[in-house]
């Protein structure tokens, strides 16, 4: 007779059962994932599951955040370091964006999936945060200000034409009814600060007509897209569906900019004023400081819905009255 014959597999322990071992002797899977992770020797790895416990698990969320963010590290290091003769070096965004289409949307590798939208959401702001702060840091305020007009011409002026354009495309084209096609122009007519700027402080300290003001016109000008594209879809949007007061709705846009540029203001001037020239250490001081107030006025604003005064905000704080940390 086999010695095979007969024989009856145990039955695979329950969630009930131990996690780290049955009582018929084998192992549940969740002790295997631990067993396996405890034995990596990557000791940054093992303290950040020793803290998360279940969350670092591979499947969960802290995990997929790990991975996106290595990966997508590796690959803008890559993509940025590709030689191009006679041209400024492809920005580092480009791989970071490929690689995280990939983890989201291959299958067997789509680690990104995992994350939970709350994070997501969160770690998107405080990315743009840092980057609107380093792009507030180098803005020029004398420059600046004697643009505001041409600047505020020119994002309302560029923003509207392209809404306009792309409302007729759709309504052409795809048969698009022109209120949502000025919705889909309001979403597209946006810049977003993360692809503009890390180029523009790239040409910027290559010293490419800074003294023109050039590259403050166009970080500024993102800025003030961004709040115009926010305002304008907000209210075509609450004219199609009838939500809510349609005069609050224009005004919103106004008040972003105004409740923007006033807290930046005022901020700025506390911090330039504070920590005082006497302190020892005050540069790391005012560093610190600088980045939790530009994530607080971040938070703030998308919490009481005024994401655009938000980021207007962390770019006026540190540019404020020429602010700088090479100064006392």
């Amino acid at each position: 007779m086999n010695r095979d014959e007969g024989f009856v597999m145990p039955p695979y322990p329950s969630p009930a059962v131990s996690k780290e071992h049955s009582g018929n002797g084998y192992m549940h899977e969740d002790a295997v994932i631990k067993e396996t992770v405890l034995d990596v020797e990557d000791k940054p790895y093992r303290k950040i599951f020793s803290i998360a416990k279940e969350d670092a698990l591979p499947g969960r969320n802290l995990f997929g955040i790990i991975i996106l963010l290595l990966s997508c590290m590796a690959a803008g290091w890559l993509v940025s370091h590709i030689p191009l003769p006679g041209i400024p070096p492809l920005p580092p965004l480009l791989g970071m964006l490929v690689m995280g289409f990939l983890l989201r949307n291959v299958p067997y590798i789509d680690v990104a999936k995992d994350i939970d939208p709350q994070w997501s959401s969160s770690l998107r702001l405080i990315a743009l945060t840092v980057i609107l702060t380093r792009a507030g840091i180098g803005l020029d305020g004398k420059a600046g200000l004697k643009l505001k007009s041409i600047l505020l011409g020119f994002a309302i002026s560029t923003s509207i034409i392209e809404c306009i354009v792309v409302a007729a495309f759709s309504t052409l084209m795809i048969s698009f009814p022109w209120d949502w096609g000025f919705v889909i122009g309001f979403v597209l007519c946006a810049v977003s600060p993360v692809v503009v700027v890390p180029s523009l402080l790239y040409l910027q300290d290559k010293g490419s007509d800074v003294e023109g003001g050039i590259p403050t016109f166009l970080i500024a000008g993102a800025a003030l897209n961004d709040v115009i594209g926010i305002t304008g879809f907000n209210v075509v949007l609450g004219m199609i569906f009838s939500e809510g007061d349609i005069i609050a709705k224009i005004i919103h846009g106004p008040l972003e900019l105004v409740l923007g540029i006033g807290v930046g203001v005022v901020l700025g001037l506390f911090l330039w004023y504070f920590p005082s020239e006497t302190m020892k250490g005050r540069h790391g001081y005012r560093t610190g400081m600088l980045l939790g107030l530009a994530l607080f006025c971040g938070f703030a604003n998308k919490f009481i819905h005024f994401a655009g005064a938000g980021a207007l905000a962390t770019l006026v704080i540190p540019s404020n009255n020429n602010m700088t940390f090479g100064l006392p």
